[in-house]
C-alpha cells in the first residue's frame, strides 16, 4: 500500500515538474515570440524511446492581433497551445486547446529513469488530460493550468496491490505552478492488498517545489470504519512518512491480522490514535498510540493455539474450576471481550514495555467458565510482531 501511494506522487512530481518547466520558458520567450515570424521545430527526448516533436509557428503581423501555435507530439502524446499576442496592450493569450498523455504507454518508460525506479512492475489504465488557460502581460503570467487523470487503475501484481477508481486533479493559478507549488486532489475508489483491502481514499495535498508533498487532509475506509491523518509531508526523492492517524470504528479484524502469531480472528470495532512511520530502508514501524474497542460494539477475540497462554501459571486445583480456559488459548472458543486496550511505547515506558495489551471477558459461550483478565506485555522492538514473524518479546505478566 505505501508504493501505491508513492506510485501517485512521484509520477505527477514529474509530469507538473515538466509542465512548469514550459510554463517558465514561455515567460521569458514572450517578448521575443511577439517579434518573430515563421516557424521552429525540433526534438526532445525526456526518457529514452520516448522522442517528442515541438513546433512553434506564428503569423504574420496585421497591426493588431497575431496568432501562433506551441505544439508538443510524439508516441502517445499531444499538447498544442494557441497563442494571440494583442498589441493594444501589450498582451499574450494562451489556451491549451489539446493536451493528452498515454499514461499506461508512458510508465515503462518513465519506471526506466532512475528517480523512478519505485513504478518498475507497475501497470496503469488511463490518461493523462492537460487543460488552461491565461494571459502574459510583460513578464507576469495569469490564469489555470491543470492535469486530470479520471477513473485511472493501477497495479503491481509482484509487490501485491491495485488502485482502481483513481481521479487526481493537479493545478491551480499558473503563478504559483511556476514557483513550484503544486495543489493535489486524489480519490481512489478501492484499494486492494494481500493483506486487506480499503476503499473511498480522499486526500488534498500541495507539491512543494516538486521534491515535497504537503498532505493537509487525507481519509479512507477501512473494515467499515474510517482512518483519518494528521497533516503530515513526504519527502518525494528519499520517501519517508511520519503521520498520527486516528481510527473510527475500524475492524477488529483487521487488528488482529496486525498480530497473526497472537490473534486468529476478532469481531468488533476500535477506535484509537496512532503514528505510523515508514521508510524505504525500515518500512513501517509503529509509534506512539493506543487502541480500544468501541464501548458500542459487541467484540469478540479468537486466539492462535498457543498452549499455556492462559493456563501455564496456575494450579490444577484452580483449572478444574475453569476449564473453558483451555478451549480459549487453544483457539476452541472466542473470547467475548468487555475489554481490549492495546497502548504502544516503542521507546518503553517506566517499566520497559514496548507495548501492554489488556483483555477482559469470558468465552462467548457461557458453559465454558473461564472468566478472565489478561495482560500481555511486550518488550523490545515492535517489528516482529508487527511484521508477521515470531513474538519472541511477548509475554505474559498476569491471567486470572
Amino acid at each position: 500500500m505505501r508504493v501505491a501511494a508513492a506510485f501517485v506522487f512521484v509520477v505527477l512530481s514529474w509530469f507538473a515538474g515538466a509542465t512548469a518547466v514550459q510554463g517558465a520558458g514561455l515567460v521569458e520567450m514572450a517578448p521575443w515570440l511577439t517579434r518573430f515570424t515563421g516557424g521552429l521545430k525540433g526534438v526532445y527526448t525526456p526518457v529514452e524511446g520516448r522522442a517528442l516533436a515541438w513546433s512553434l509557428t506564428w503569423s504574420g503581423d496585421d497591426g493588431a492581433v497575431r496568432s501562433g501555435e506551441i505544439k508538443v507530439a510524439g508516441p502517445d502524446m499531444m499538447l498544442r497551445v494557441a497563442l494571440k499576442f494583442h498589441a493594444a496592450d501589450n498582451r499574450l493569450v494562451w489556451r491549451v486547446t489539446e493536451g493528452r498523455v498515454d499514461l499506461a504507454a508512458w510508465l515503462p518508460a518513465l519506471a526506466a529513469r532512475p528517480e523512478l525506479a519505485a513504478l518498475d512492475g507497475t501497470t496503469v489504465t488511463g490518461a493523462l488530460e492537460i487543460t488552461g488557460e491565461g494571459d502574459l502581460i510583460g513578464s507576469v503570467p495569469t490564469g489555470t493550468l491543470s492535469i486530470d487523470w479520471r477513473e485511472g487503475t493501477a497495479r503491481n501484481d509482484t509487490q501485491g496491490w491495485s488502485l482502481a477508481g483513481v481521479t487526481l486533479h493537479a493545478g491551480g493559478e499558473v503563478a504559483a505552478l511556476a514557483k513550484g507549488n503544486v495543489p493535489l486532489e486524489l480519490k481512489v475508489g478501492t484499494i486492494s492488498t494481500a493483506r486487506f483491502g480499503a476503499r473511498a481514499l480522499r486526500m488534498s495535498a500541495m507539491l512543494i517545489d516538486f521534491t515535497r508533498a504537503d498532505v493537509a487532509a487525507a481519509e479512507v475506509e477501512i473494515a467499515g470504519g474510517k482512518v483519518i491523518t494528521q497533516p503530515f509531508g513526504v519527502e518525494l526523492k528519499e520517501p519517508r512518512l511520519a503521520v498520527d492517524i486516528s481510527m473510527i470504528k475500524v475492524g477488529l479484524q483487521d487488528i488482529a491480522a496486525l498480530v497473526p502469531d497472537f490473534l486468529a480472528d476478532g469481531r468488533g470495532r476500535v477506535n484509537g490514535a496512532v503514528r505510523l512511520n515508514w521508510s524505504q530502508r525500515d518500512g513501517v514501524s509503529v509509534g506512539l498510540g493506543h487502541i480500544s474497542i468501541d464501548p458500542e460494539e459487541r467484540a469478540e477475540v479468537r486466539f492462535r493455539p498457543n498452549p499455556g497462554l492462559l493456563t501455564g501459571s496456575l494450579p490444577p486445583a484452580i483449572l478444574k474450576y475453569y476449564p473453558g480456559l483451555t478451549n480459549v488459548e487453544m483457539g476452541q472458543a472466542s473470547l467475548l471481550a468487555e475489554r481490549f486496550d492495546v497502548r504502544f511505547s516503542p521507546e518503553g515506558d517506566a517499566e520497559g514495555r514496548t507495548a501492554t495489551v489488556n483483555i477482559a471477558g469470558g468465552p462467548v459461550d457461557t458453559s465454558l467458565k473461564a472468566p478472565l483478565v489478561l495482560t500481555i506485555n511486550v518488550r523490545g522492538p515492535l517489528a516482529p510482531l508487527l511484521k508477521f514473524g515470531s513474538t519472541p518479546g511477548l509475554g505474559l505478566s498476569g491471567a486470572k
